[in-house]
């Protein structure tokens, strides 16, 4: 709905900026050039990037369009598994976490919480970092920094397309 009113919105002040400054509407509706211009588009676009990103920006689209994204509701699951992972870790200790970082889909606790499990990338974050920490190969102040550079690496990776 908002992607409509916000299309609609957008056209309508730019032809009527356009009609305002006396232009004739007809001189905008030129097919073949529009054929030019999306078709050098297109073939630039899968001329410059890999397939991956390809993809990517294809996904997009197509997740653009749809909508959606995270809500309100995604938001407090999030916290309330957060909470229920650190209470489990403060009254058990951190090696209590293990089973759940080393097998999420197994994990009753990550298993409650569907729109959490059903993003890889965000049970990959919380799931990998922890697994050093629990390890005791990292110390909180070094997974903080690991953490941080995994999100800048992410980040990364979704800008591409």
């Amino acid at each position: 709905m908002k992607f409509l009113f916000g299309f609609i919105f957008v056209l309508a002040t730019v032809l009527g900026g356009f009609v305002l400054h006396h232009g004739n509407l007809m001189t905008l509706v030129i097919p073949t050039e529009y054929l030019i211009i999306i078709g050098c588009l297109i073939g630039g676009m899968i001329m410059k990037n890999p397939g991956y990103v390809l993809i990517g920006v294809l996904k997009g689209i197509v997740g653009l369009l749809k909508g959606g994204g995270p809500v309100k509701k995604d938001y407090t699951e999030l916290l309330q598994m957060m909470y229920e992972l650190l209470q489990l870790a403060r009254k058990e200790g951190v090696l209590a976490l293990e089973e759940h970082v080393n097998d999420p889909h197994a994990s009753k606790i990550l298993g409650k919480y569907k729109s959490f499990s059903n993003d890889h990338h965000a049970v990959a974050f919380l799931c990998d970092s922890p697994k050093l920490f629990v390890a005791v190969v990292l110390d909180a102040h070094n997974m903080d920094e690991l953490m941080e550079r995994d999100l800048e690496v992410s980040h990364h990776e979704d800008l591409e397309p």
